[in-house]
């Protein structure tokens, strides 16, 4: 139904993370197994990846020159010293990226992405600890492309927000995500699933977007009529709190309002597009897929809840 394979099994297996998955397989010696696995986490790496870069691209065409400006100052001032930054804020800046919004596995962001091959030749001949170093070295570095391509979108809908308002800046969040690419076909795969598989479909997700502690832990937790997904952190909005702290330019939304949770001045722009999206399945469906567990404070976990008997309220 995804087009693409996806991890299956119980709850507890699936709560163990990709990473530890291929670790597991290259301390076996298991080529096999490590084939299955890396093949399966490179491959949703490189979606996850590109799904970053779309938004951050479509955020800069939304918001214009000048607030993407702003925007960028905020990214390089909260980076230190980053060499992926210094590519990101390049691969951002090329024109014809931006205006044609190319699909990124031709443009310049395909040299960038993980790959499995250098990973699985050391393996192929017996050189397992040389493909343990290599891995983990992939993996750091996709999870370092990730985390920038994301904080980018993060600091520009920051400046977007300090510069047009909550009400438009809210609604912009609306108009971005219905522009993407991953989006109708997303509702479409959440509309056409029981919860069971629904919690399933949401782990690996944001198994991809590297949440939890060990980069993409997800603890699926049963209850009798709910399945709980606790991240800690998630791996989008909820590490970039942790990493970006209180730098200033990185904006919250000051109004409660359904966006937030009825939260006010605790919750960034960029995380209530889980809110949008609760709303989103509210409206198609007539009642909420899944509900977002928020924690304004960034050092405990937040979560997504699926409901076993749909509700209409939070």
């Amino acid at each position: 139904m995804l087009g693409r394979p996806i991890r299956q099994g119980t709850f507890s297996e699936l709560s163990v993370s990709d990473r530890e998955r291929v670790l597991q397989a290259i301390e076996a010696r298991d080529l096999e197994r490590l084939t299955a696995y890396w093949a399966y986490l490179s491959a949703g790496q490189q979606m996850m990846i590109t799904l970053g870069y779309e938004w951050a691209l479509r955020w800069i065409l939304e918001t214009g020159p000048e607030v993407t400006a702003q925007g960028h100052s905020v990214f390089v001032e909260s980076l230190a010293d980053s060499v992926i930054g210094r590519m990101v804020t390049e691969l951002l800046e090329d024109p014809e990226e931006l205006s044609a919004l190319a699909d990124p596995q031709t443009s310049r962001l395909a040299p960038h992405l993980p790959q499995p091959s250098p990973v699985l030749e050391k393996a192929q001949v017996g050189d397992w600890e040389g493909a343990r170093v290599l891995f983990e070295g992939e993996f750091l570095r996709a999870k370092a492309w990730h985390d920038l391509l994301f904080r980018y979108s993060y600091a520009v809908m920051s400046a977007l927000l300090e510069k047009v308002g909550q009400e438009q800046a809210q609604a912009a969040v609306e108009r971005v995500l219905r522009s993407t690419s991953f989006y109708e076909p997303a509702w479409q795969q959440a509309a056409a699933v029981e919860p069971e598989q629904l919690a399933v479909m949401l782990a690996e997700h944001l198994r991809l977007h590297f949440s939890g502690p060990d980069g993409g832990g997800v603890e699926i937790i049963e209850e009798a009529d709910r399945i709980r997904l606790v991240l800690s952190p998630c791996g989008s909005g909820g590490t970039m709190r942790r990493q970006i702290g209180h730098q200033p330019g990185f904006a919250k939304l000051e109004q409660a309002s359904e966006v937030t949770w009825g939260r006010a001045g605790e919750v960034p722009l960029y995380c209530s597009h889980c809110a949008v999206n609760e709303l989103e399945s509210l409206r198609r469906f007539g009642h909420k897929k899944w509900l977002t567990e928020f924690d304004p404070d960034p050092s405990k976990p937040c979560g997504w809840t699926i409901l076993k008997r749909p509700t209409t309220s939070t």
